[in-house]
């Protein structure tokens, strides 16, 4: 899955390895009764041995769908592939939509996606991707609308953390563009910044950038500068 329309969507995510063997395992949501969202589907697991070491990879068919009556902004679940020969790999899942005018209304769900790159996962041992193995997803934290959360907040300090940092970057490009033009402001846009979420972030506006011209790109910062304004503002914040 990933962000409705142009939402970010960030996945430690997989691709199919080309390998000896492959198995369809349907999703299993194991979120507490009553959680906002609800996680179908199935995960493709393939299997390949490199250089003598087992690896896996993933893809999937996924749907998170809104079943709470809020419109929902953000949220962090987790994902849990458990192999038979009893290794087991987690991944954190997050999708953030602060900057963005749309949410996920009731009702709605985020569109399937195959994520890319691969991740390469060293099972070890002997042969461990049968039909016994098992893929859990569980929501561990999301934020509504109206600035109401529910779930554990700890999962969402890495959000948070890149949410703010974000918002402090898109400032300061603003701020470039209103201060020193056009031509710093592309510059400034162009060059990698860390953390990677927020780098993966500027992404669209770079591809913005390179379609529409600079005055799209400051466009579309403008909005989700302004969006982010009026969130804060719902969130009574």
């Amino acid at each position: 899955m990933k962000g409705l329309r142009t939402l970010l969507f960030v996945l430690l995510g997989a691709t199919m390895l080309a390998g000896d063997a492959a198995v369809r395992l349907p999703i299993a949501d194991t979120s507490p009764l009553g959680s906002a969202v609800q996680n179908t589907g199935t995960v493709t697991v393939s299997e390949a041995t490199v250089s003598g070491e087992r690896l896996y990879s993933y893809t999937d068919n996924w749907t998170v769908r809104n079943v709470s009556r809020k419109a929902v902004v953000a949220l962090v679940e987790t994902m849990l592939l458990r192999f038979s020969n009893g290794q087991s790999l987690q991944r954190t899942l997050q999708w953030e939509g602060f900057f963005q005018p749309e949410v996920i209304e009731p009702g709605e769900s985020l569109p399937q996606t195959t994520h890319d790159p691969a991740i390469e996962f060293h099972a070890g041992g002997k042969n461990g991707l049968s039909y016994k193995s098992t893929c859990e997803v569980v929501l561990r934290w999301v934020e509504f609308a109206d600035g109401t959360t529910a779930g554990d907040p700890n999962y969402a300090e890495g959000l948070l953390r890149n949410r703010a940092a974000t918002w402090k970057l898109l400032t300061a490009l603003h701020d470039v563009y209103r201060t020193q033009g056009l031509e710093e402001f592309r510059q400034q846009l162009l060059s990698r910044v860390q953390p990677a979420e927020v780098d993966g972030f500027l992404e669209h506006l770079r591809r913005i950038h390179k379609e529409g011209g600079p005055e799209a790109a400051v466009s579309r910062l403008e909005l989700h500068l302004k969006t982010a304004e009026q969130r804060t503002a719902a969130f009574g914040k």
